[in-house]
């Protein structure tokens, strides 16, 4: 299943969220999972970090954070904001 695919199912089973996070960041990976794509997220890469309100803490790489935001946007689910 490729990366657009994925993360619609998703985002239509609300395992991924279109709320605004309350904070992002972005560093090198750290080898944790991404929860775009399930992948790990190497060292060399950038990996995004969005915290939320309620606690919880989302990673994604650069690729799998656009995705996910242009999704939000089809479903009509995007607040105003860019990961």
């Amino acid at each position: 299943m490729d990366i657009v695919r994925t993360i619609n199912a998703k985002v239509t089973a609300g395992t991924l969220r279109c709320d605004v996070p309350l904070e992002t960041w972005a560093d090198y990976g750290s080898g944790r999972s991404c929860d775009g794509c399930g992948q790990a997220i190497a060292r060399t890469a950038f990996e995004h970090e969005w915290d939320f309100e309620d606690g919880c803490t989302l990673r994604f790489h650069s690729g799998c954070a656009a995705v996910l935001h242009d999704e939000c946007g089809r479903q009509g689910q995007q607040a105003q904001w860019r990961p």
